[in-house]
């Protein structure tokens, strides 16, 4: 591919500062936490603090991003690779620090064009980039821009410019730094005040939480599941309903991965063996999302005051619009919202309601709508419920809500595509029912990647008592029985809330390896029933299984399978489990099997 015209010129001007940019902590950390008596701070002591620090960076995120457009933020921001200006280099780290800046430019940005924007045509070429493109240096940028059609390009940008986002970048950090520290207190955790460390405050850990937390972090998230812990892939059907949407290469992923899909659908186009692009598409089940979730719709309409297939009419049409340009029209310039930018636009109001319209009834046939649900759909509904108005709502630290339209002029709107997953991820949070056990009834389906050795209704024992087993696998002579729990997290959950977390333990960790003890010690008394026979397997081991990653309380033997893998488990840390066969007699929780006896004989006497 060839080079864009800011890339040379972005090189030029950060050269200089880059180095001195990664050094050290944002300033607002040193003139907060120095004026912070230097000690140990228990749970109510240090949260009050970093809630009180968290507004001192809010205030700073908020003066810096109101001072110019949202389009300038858009377009500076997502033409960095996404990285962190902190400690924390980690994907999942970088990847919220990004939501978070994206949540801010939301929330902060002007509706207008800025000064430091503007549209080729309008300008002339040398306002571009203060004018630096009139270096002999710049003339292939030059020619690039002349020959091109209209685009935004930045215009009063120079090191001042590039210091303010990564200023931004580090004021992002601080914030994922101010959820970080507040998730760890809820767990345990005290923060020291030290004022010749140049972190100025630090998390003091037991041995035990610092191992606890470690093995947390070092987990991997499940993607099977919304953040309200709905089933998302279509059990029905796997292959359909399905469109590509892009989201941030947070991993840095080499995209030439992505060329054998291009030869496949007769794209003229190829990346380069080490190229590395901002995004990529992930396939996102759309369907499977619509039909999963439809036991909520009658409270999300009731709580909304719209009808959710005019939202996921409108969400999915968008996603077949940029699939549609780019796969079956061969239009190129969908590249770059696809891997380099993961938005469009400035495009009109107008125009995006129009297509809307038109691709609607592609969406119509990816959802598998009936008559009646395409007559409930409002697509000016649909689109008003995605676009921007109450920013206020807006949290930074939770970075939610997002939307898919974001506007940048009176009538003038980018459509950011890179939001789709995580609208949809958090869409029915916080949406209740009286009875979800739907959701487990999807998860149990997941669960089934081999069919369970056990009925999946109950198991009958001949004393006529029985019980309910989830799902169960064996892995030589241990059968792995399954409690399935899908209770959502609180907001309370992802802010570090003490109490919040404590009620995860006991809910669903405690509950799941509990009634999943209870049960394997019904099964090693029961080896024989009316509808299933173990006894040919010497052992029982009994886990619970979650829609998401939980933290594990204690190093206690109770809650593990072994010293590093937890007792409760995602179904891809299971089915990791499952396939490198990780489980033993030596594992703990190990339950034996008594020998059986033929009661089905004593009772037939």
């Amino acid at each position: 591919m060839s080079l864009d015209y800011y890339q040379r010129p972005f090189i030029t001007i950060s050269q200089p500062i880059i180095r001195e940019i990664i050094k050290q902590p944002h300033l607002k950390r040193k003139s907060y936490w120095s004026l912070v008596p230097e000690r140990e701070y228990n749970y109510l002591q240090a949260k009050r603090l970093v809630l009180e620090y968290y507004d001192v960076v809010l205030k700073e995120i908020e003066e810096i991003i109101s001072s110019k457009s949202r389009i300038y933020w858009l377009h500076l921001s997502r033409r960095i690779l996404p990285s962190t200006s902190g400690k924390d280099k980690s994907p999942i780290t970088i990847g919220a620090t990004r939501k978070i800046i994206d949540a801010a430019i939301e929330k902060y940005g002007k509706d207008e064009f800025c000064k430091c924007v503007g549209i080729t045509g309008d300008i002339n070429i040398s306002e571009v980039f203060d004018g630096l493109l009139l270096s002999e240096y710049f003339e292939y940028e030059r020619e690039l821009l002349e020959k091109l059609p209209r685009q935004v390009v930045l215009t009063k940008f120079n090191q001042t410019n590039m210091l303010e986002y990564y200023t931004l970048e580090k004021l992002a950090y601080e914030v994922w730094k101010c959820g970080a520290t507040l998730r760890a207190l809820g767990k345990g955790a005290i923060i020291k005040v030290i004022h010749s460390d140049k972190e100025y405050f630090t998390e003091l850990r037991s041995p035990e939480l610092d191992f606890l937390i470690n093995n947390y972090d070092d987990r991997k998230f499940s993607f099977i599941t919304s953040r309200k812990g709905v089933v998302l892939e279509d059990q029905d059907d796997k292959n359909s309903g399905i469109l590509f949407v892009p989201t941030y290469n947070i991993a840095n992923t080499k995209i030439n991965i992505i060329n054998s899909i291009f030869k496949q659908f007769e794209i003229p186009l190829s990346f380069g063996d080490d190229m590395v692009t901002n995004f990529i598409p992930i396939a996102y089940p759309l369907r499977g999302f619509y039909n999963n979730n439809k036991p909520l719709f009658a409270a999300f309409s009731k709580k909304y005051k719209i009808e959710v297939v005019s939202i996921l009419t409108v969400i999915t049409a968008v996603a077949y619009r940029i699939f549609h340009k780019f796969f079956l029209e061969k239009e190129l310039g969908m590249v770059k919202p696809f891997f380099l930018r993961g938005y469009q636009g400035p495009i009109l109001e107008n125009d995006i309601l129009k297509e809307l319209e038109y691709y609607k009834n592609f969406a119509f046939l990816n959802l598998d709508l009936n008559e009646q649900e395409k007559k409930t759909v409002n697509i000016t509904d649909g689109y008003n419920f995605l676009k921007v108005e109450n920013r206020e709502l807006i949290d930074l630290l939770f970075a939610a809500p997002l939307k898919l339209f974001i506007p940048v002029s009176s009538n003038r709107l980018i459509i950011d595509y890179s939001k789709i997953p995580q609208i949809l991820d958090d869409l029915m949070f916080q949406v209740g029912i009286d009875n979800e056990n739907f959701k487990g009834d999807l998860f149990e389906l997941v669960t089934n990647k081999t069919k369970s050795i056990l009925p999946n209704n109950q198991c009958f024992a001949f004393d006529n008592s029985s019980k309910q087993i989830d799902y169960a696998i064996a892995i030589n002579n241990i059968i792995i029985i399954c409690e399935c729990k899908l209770k959502e997290n609180s907001i309370g959950y992802y802010k570090g809330n003490m109490e919040s977390i404590e009620s995860r333990r006991k809910e669903v960790i405690d509950k799941s390896i509990n009634e999943s003890n209870e049960k394997a010690i019904w099964l090693s008394r029961n080896p024989k029933g009316k509808n299933y026979d173990i006894s040919k397997f010497k052992y029982l081991l009994p886990v619970g299984l979650s829609a998401f990653k939980e933290f594990t309380p204690s190093t206690n033997k109770k809650y593990w399978i072994s010293d590093t893998i937890p007792r409760v488990l995602t179904i891809e840390e299971f089915n990791k489990i499952i396939d490198n066969k990780s489980v033993s007699d030596e594992s703990y929780n190990i339950i034996e099997i008594e020998k059986s006896t033929d009661r089905s004989d004593i009772n037939n006497r």
